[in-house]
């Protein structure tokens, strides 16, 4: 919402500007087309952009606040976790998932650029449900099973490289854009199996 409403912001501005230099020009008498025609085409870009943003702040104001429970931590590759949704709100729901997701940041230069590339290496759908309604006076729930893969690696932070695990909850309500909340997680590195020694 923050970014949305910056992009907004950012895009109002400048279209402002811009229309009041171009309507200045033509009161003067002296219009230059080409900045007319640019200062139209940067209203409309805002125009648009103002939409989006007003259409993610209606669906977020009719979206209740989202809680994301987890039965045991720490987590570890191959562990399995049950995960409890509370979704609350008051609208029409065409489709809610779950979804656990582990995403790669690298940071490399390219010349004299420093450049930031992240993919998406591991993503799999661990809860979903279909067409239903979530009440003002009683939010929705589910339960469901969270299974970090064994070969997963686990979480990893350097100056040049991430690993970064993460559950997102993605609610499409009927004609309104894709919703999204963001939980991170940490995957700690597998215990190693304890060896024996000899003795004698």
């Amino acid at each position: 919402m923050v970014g949305s409403a910056a992009r907004a912001l950012t895009g109002a501005g400048r279209a402002v500007a811009l229309a009041v230099v171009a309507v200045e020009q033509h009161l003067s008498r002296h219009p230059i087309w080409f900045l007319s025609c640019f200062a139209l085409a940067i209203v409309a870009l805002a125009c648009f952009t103002v939409y989006q943003f007003l259409r993610e702040l209606i669906v977020a104001s009719w979206m209740g606040p989202t809680t994301v429970e987890i039965s045991e931590m720490p987590l570890v590759p191959g562990g399995e976790y049950a995960v409890y949704l509370n979704q609350a709100g008051n609208l029409r729901v065409r489709r809610l998932q779950i979804l656990l997701i582990c995403d790669e940041e690298t940071t490399f230069l390219q010349g004299t650029d420093i450049r930031h590339d992240q993919q998406r290496v591991y993503q799999q759908e661990i809860c979903g449900r279909e067409d239903f309604e979530i009440d003002a006076a009683q939010a929705v729930e589910e339960h469901c099973q969270l299974t970090i893969p064994a070969e997963a690696m686990h979480s990893y932070k350097s100056r040049y490289n991430a690993i970064n695990w993460k559950l997102v909850v993605e609610l499409r309500a009927a004609d309104w854009p894709l919703y999204q909340r963001t939980f991170p997680l940490i995957v700690y590195p597998a215990a190693a199996p304890a060896t024996a020694q000899k003795v004698g």
